[in-house]
């Protein structure tokens, strides 16, 4: 055992100088390997062997810190084979200490997504799957699949841009996708790659100008994040233990939208200066592609139809609705004349597909989660019952007291009728449970007796029983102060009209401090329907016979 270490040893001597490695600094030397391991491919079907090469001085590098764990065992005297033999003949990368693994040089792995075989890509997805410390660029110069041109919906898109997709979630991987255009996301994504301590994954789209001559490269790779078919967005497994710490999409103009709206400004066939605020589409971004150009086609200014509507509107009627619209984008020519260009059925496919994954990314990134807005319309409906419960609670309640009133109420109109018949005095009854204060008639002078040809006055008890029923008259406004549920409608309409009482429930302080239009909109805005706006005060009121309508449901 003793020699086999010595002879490892012997062998990564040239490596790390004269001195071996102290305890905690671990193969230090080795990162003198580094510029070894840097693969660039240049040709199809190259990747597999040389990650396989690469594996290969892997593996013999962790015999050597196989060694120095056994070597140091041994001259502190500590080896125990019974307990120590198993845990060596299993030694692995999990079991290296985190200074172990900053000193194992990286792989990095640049290659453009055209080159990588089937194979390749497999190769990929397994280095990604361990905790090697493998660097992998992959630089993507198109997006539509070869040969897929004439074919329909998500078909179009090559495999390069979902390359990255494939990983989120990995709890090894850091995985970064980004546009070139996007220079600061892009230098974040490499520099957090890089300095992560497992792999990573780099997927870069680059664009490139064959079919789309009058376009910049620069210009055709922001188009591309733009119109959501290559969107931004970064699988950090380092920063924490949730979702919400790991991955974001906020590297997107406009993350919040289906797609990201500008505002262009242009002078329409009578000259007036115009400015709309129109949607990037994937639609828009395929327009730029000659490889696209059978998929548009170029309206004239007479082409005029209900049926022709702009993309974006066709998006926002019902699916039953969309069958027999003409849906069309924007364009503009050489000399800046806007046309507008009718869109094959084929791309309006592609645009939904790539939506529809747009809105996924959206939804694990934070951004209009359907969870939430599911449990925010169940919390909406919870509470509505509850209010719901509390009116009806309330409203039996006020009916049940309004009950009781007018029971008395009417025992009292009843007594003093009698009464008046009998000519005998009153009986006493309850009074009312809610009765406004009166007050205090002042005494009445003696008067001689009747004459013949003078009636004798009207005795007491019915002049009060006129007073009474004018105080209960409907013809007065008044707000049924127990169902108040202190909205402040009412207050906000006129607080000079309206007032709280000591329990912050609204009556009517001064019916006289505002008009009837005022009690008549109350009365309509009021929750509970409590507010009755009597007859108008004042007969001259404007719009009087429109109001008396309306004050009819409050009666």
């Amino acid at each position: 055992r003793i020699a086999q270490v010595l002879e490892t040893l012997q062998e990564f001597r040239p490596l790390l100088g004269n001195e071996f490695p102290e305890e905690g600094n671990t193969g230090a030397g080795t990162a003198k390997a580094s510029a070894h391991w840097q693969i660039r491919i240049t040709e199809p079907g190259q990747l597999a062997q040389q990650v396989g090469t690469y594996l290969g001085w892997m593996h013999t590098l962790l015999g050597f810190f196989r060694a120095v764990h056994i070597a140091r065992l041994e001259v502190e005297n500590r080896y125990q084979p019974e307990k120590h033999d198993d845990i060596f003949h299993n030694f692995s990368w999990e079991m290296l200490s985190p200074e172990e693994r900053k000193a194992i040089p990286p792989l990095g792995i640049v290659v453009p997504a055209i080159r990588l075989t089937e194979s390749d890509r497999e190769t990929l997805r397994q280095l990604l799957h361990q905790s090697l410390p493998v660097k992998i660029v992959v630089f993507i110069e198109d997006i539509i699949r070869s040969g897929a041109v004439g074919e329909e919906g998500h078909h179009l898109v090559d495999w390069a841009a979902f390359l990255a997709y494939q990983s989120l979630g990995n709890p090894h991987a850091f995985v970064s996708q980004v546009s070139v255009a996007n220079v600061s996301a892009l230098v974040e994504g490499l520099q957090k790659g890089i300095s992560s301590p497992g792999p990573a994954l780099m997927s870069i789209f680059v664009g490139n100008t064959n079919n789309a001559p009058a376009v910049p490269t620069y210009l055709l790779a922001a188009a591309a994040q733009e119109s959501r078919i290559f969107p931004a967005f970064q699988w950090n497994p380092n920063t924490g233990s949730q979702w919400v710490d790991r991955f974001h999409i906020n590297a997107n103009p406009q993350p919040e939208k289906d797609w990201p709206e500008n505002e262009i400004q242009y002078h329409n066939l009578g000259g007036e200066e115009v400015q709309v605020s129109i949607p990037f589409t994937v639609v828009d971004y395929l327009s730029l592609d000659s490889r696209f150009q059978h998929h548009f086609l170029v309206l004239t200014p007479q082409d005029r139809h209900p049926d022709i509507i702009p993309l974006w509107e066709y998006w926002q009627l019902p699916q039953e609705s969309r069958m027999e619209k003409l849906p069309y984008i924007i364009l503009a020519d050489d000399s800046g004349q806007l046309h507008r260009a009718l869109v094959s059925k084929d791309l309006i496919l592609l645009a939904e597909a790539v939506l529809d994954m747009w809105h996924t990314l959206q939804e694990v990134g934070g951004i209009h989660s359907s969870y939430a807005q599911r449990l925010l319309e169940a919390e909406k409906q919870k509470l509505e019952e509850e209010k719901q419960q509390e009116i009806s609670a309330i409203r039996e309640e006020y009916e049940e007291k309004w009950s009781q009133s007018v029971g008395q109420l009417t025992e009292e109109i009843v007594s003093r009728i009698a009464a008046g018949l009998l000519g005998q005095a009153a009986m006493p009854a309850a009074a009312p449970a809610v009765s406004a204060p009166t007050t205090p008639s002042p005494p009445v002078p003696p008067t001689e007796a009747p004459t013949a040809e003078q009636p004798a006055e009207a005795p007491a008890e019915e002049a009060a029983a006129e007073e009474e029923e004018e105080a209960i008259s409907f013809d007065e406004p008044y707000i049924e102060t127990p169902r108040c549920t202190s909205c402040g409608e009412c207050i906000n309409i006129n607080g000079q009209m309206f007032a709280y009482n000591e329990n912050k429930q609204a009556y009517i302080k001064d019916p006289d401090a505002g008009t009837f239009r005022e009690l008549v909109m109350a009365a309509e805005k009021c929750p509970v329907h409590i507010i009755h706006p009597g007859k108008p005060r004042n007969p001259n009121e404007e719009g009087l016979d429109e109001l008396l309508e309306k004050a009819k449901a409050f009666m």
